[in-house]
């Protein structure tokens, strides 16, 4: 038992260390911060770091989908019990989204489980969250129907909160 949490920990700080080597809030010499290094590369077709689902239920449940591109580009389809439903377009700073996979890793987003609960378990009226992160060769997804850990969850809140935080314009709405 021993041997398979030190074997976690390591693996932990392996992907911890391969995508954040540089993140670091060193100092130049005249006492200003140097950016931190993106945890996702900037490629010249742009791909998406951050994703949420969240599925509808029989009740009123929210269901959205939103892409977060490398190139801060911003994809949302509202379907149903949102304020906005239908597809909208925006954009959000790099550093906003390299919080994200930063956070990603501090929960250790790569080494969770790719579902809740265990497959095994089937329940038909509860909504799924699905997120998916791609960082630099990582790519990580998971379905959080229910019994998910704590700080997946908070993780999904977060992702959330900067979706929230911008302004969109309608590119398809529905009525």
């Amino acid at each position: 038992m021993r041997n398979l949490v030190l074997c976690l920990i390591l693996i932990s700080s392996i992907f911890y260390n391969s995508c954040s080597t540089k993140m670091s809030n060193s100092v130049k010499n005249n006492d200003k911060p140097v950016k931190d290094e993106l945890l996702f590369e900037e490629k010249h077709d742009p791909y998406v770091v951050v994703y949420i689902k969240r599925s509808s239920c029989f009740g009123n449940c929210p269901a959205y989908e939103a892409k977060i591109f490398s190139n801060g580009k911003v994809n949302y389809y509202g379907q149903s019990n949102v304020e906005k439903r239908g597809n909208f377009t925006s954009s959000v700073e790099l550093d906003k989204i390299n919080l994200l996979v930063k956070k990603a890793f501090d929960i250790q987003y790569f080494l969770l489980d790719d579902q809740y609960p265990d497959p095994s378990i089937h329940i038909t009226d509860a909504p799924t969250t699905f997120t998916s992160i791609v960082c630099k060769g990582h790519n990580k997804s998971i379905a959080n129907k229910f019994d998910g850990p704590l700080k997946l969850i908070d993780f999904e809140k977060e992702i959330d909160n900067l979706l929230n935080s911008i302004t969109y314009t309608s590119i398809d709405p529905v009525k």
